[in-house]
């Protein structure tokens, strides 16, 4: 079975509410019945196109603010879920709001790295594969600038926000995901999903596991919710878009 179908069967089976959204959301109504083959058994449905633009709307979720750390160009999926939401856009690369081909009404523009802990690190810049980790093999191609950047934390930015405002957030940091999600602790109860990249490959030297980053969120009250992009059926499986809700949100029945 090819790995597109196989992903179908998993999205159908263990999250079957969110897969019928999504076939809502791209054909209108769900797919046909497959057609049996030769051997009596039907074949798996080809899943719908996953993404931010089509599981996060389903979720019926309306942050105050939403976080959109690791910017690059920007992130339009994200800001067409959230039509409501205050956007703030983070990013250590110099001058990254001048390059944005993609840009929210009135986003608040924090130009900083976010970590576990306030303090400066080195930013190896390469546009949207810029990181502040050393590459392995796998992904290392390009040349970069190296300069030091300012690096804060999830809490230290949701400090400047107005109280008792709700917040979503995306990480999309290149490696960094797991120092990033150290530095959430004081406003856990404040945020409705954590939409995170999270490497399955070793992608970076010295660098952490998926299993690193569901342990983690599970400490702190999250549970992994969905997958959120399709792996390539011809492509290794370097990193998966996952989404993580609250342990005792509604969604999970």
């Amino acid at each position: 079975m090819a790995m597109k179908q196989r992903f179908g069967q998993y999205l159908r089976e263990q999250h079957p509410r969110l897969w019928k959204a999504a076939c809502v959301m791209r054909h209108g109504d769900l797919p046909a019945p497959a057609a049996e083959g030769p051997g009596g058994k039907a074949a798996a449905e080809t899943a719908p196109r996953v993404s931010q633009a089509t599981f996060l709307p389903a979720l019926k979720m309306s942050p105050d603010y939403v976080l959109d750390v690791g910017v690059a160009t920007g992130s339009p999926d994200l800001y067409k879920a959230f039509p409501a939401s205050r956007l703030v856009l983070i990013d250590p690369q110099r001058g990254f709001e001048t390059r944005l081909k993609y840009r929210p009404e009135n986003p608040i523009i924090i130009n900083k790295a976010i970590g576990a802990a306030e303090g400066e690190m080195v930013l190896h810049a390469r546009l949207g594969h810029s990181s502040l980790h050393e590459r392995t093999e796998l992904t290392a191609k390009g040349e970069t600038r190296d300069y030091k950047v300012e690096i804060t934390t999830l809490d230290s930015v949701i400090d400047t926000l107005p109280p008792a405002t709700s917040v979503g957030i995306k990480l999309d940091i290149e490696g960094h995901e797991l120092e990033a999600i150290k530095g959430l602790e004081r406003h856990l109860g404040r945020v409705q999903f954590i939409a995170c990249e999270v490497s399955v490959m070793n992608r970076f030297v010295d660098g952490y596991t998926f299993a690193d980053v569901v342990g983690l969120l599970d400490k702190k009250g999250f549970r992994l919710y969905a997958i959120l992009n399709s792996p390539h059926p011809q492509r290794p499986l370097r990193f998966l878009d996952c989404l993580f809700l609250h342990r005792d949100a509604p969604q999970f029945g």
